[in-house]
């Protein structure tokens, strides 16, 4: 059958059992397909801009930028722990800034989030970026991609991969899992990294779907990586579990 899709998805389990699944199709954005397992279940689905449009202008982000309260000093950050013992904070220090160096890192305090108790960092490197979501409590790292998002009741959070282009990058979304039952430990739901499509931006459409702008990759590499308005197109995943 012309155009019939045919989808190879392989799950890689972690020693944590973490899982990441591996899309490898050409023709994903003219259709839907569902990964279904043991542990868990999503779908992606194409739809519309106006649905994207929609879901932006109805989100509201539950990031704290409070910015002024945690200052950078002498090149160091410095995010305090609400507890009596020892560490009582987490320090994140800046190494050969702006002198292109490849050993070169640099921190931000982003904000933080109520809702985890858990503060936001973002960590820039020679070709690499990164976040760290840090438990107010524990001291507890979680590292990401990217700056994540929450989902409308906490339930999940979600970040983008950096910027398309870069050798050995990921490329794709994660989405973490708020265990609330657990001292909200954020365990990664999903994560996908694939050479189907490049992610421009999301947005939470409900508290277990999101709609992904995405441009294909030939379009990234034909346009330079900057594709026009029109090469875009937009996907709904939705989470089952």
């Amino acid at each position: 059958m012309t155009r019939q899709l045919i989808i190879f998805l392989t799950i890689l389990f972690t020693a944590c059992g973490q899982k990441n699944a591996t899309i490898k199709n050409d023709k994903v954005e003219n259709h839907s397909f569902i990964l279904t397992e043991s542990s868990q279940e999503f779908s992606i689905s194409k739809t519309t801009l106006e649905d994207f449009t929609k879901a932006k202008n109805s989100y509201k982000d539950k990031l704290i930028q409070d910015t002024l309260n945690i200052r950078k000093v002498n090149g160091i950050t410095e995010v305090y722990l609400n507890r009596p013992h020892y560490p009582s904070s987490v320090i994140f220090k800046d190494t050969l800034v702006g002198l292109g160096e490849t050993e070169e890192r640099e921190y931000h305090y982003l904000g933080h989030f109520p809702d985890l108790d858990n503060y936001l960092v973002s960590g820039t490197f020679w070709e690499h970026y990164e976040c760290y979501l840090i438990d107010k409590k524990t001291g507890r790292k979680t590292t990401t991609w990217n700056r994540p998002f929450l989902s409308p009741t906490s339930k999940y959070f979600a970040n983008l991969s950096m910027t398309y282009g870069l050798e050995g990058v990921p490329n794709g979304i994660q989405i973490w899992k708020v265990e609330t039952a657990n001292q909200n430990y954020l365990s990664k739901y999903l994560e996908l990294d694939q050479q189907i499509w490049v992610p421009d931006d999301f947005v939470w459409e409900t508290n277990n779907s999101l709609i992904l702008k995405v441009a294909s990759v030939d379009k990234y590499l034909n346009e330079n990586g900057q594709p026009n308005e029109k090469d875009f197109y937009y996907l709904r995943l939705l989470l089952k579990r």
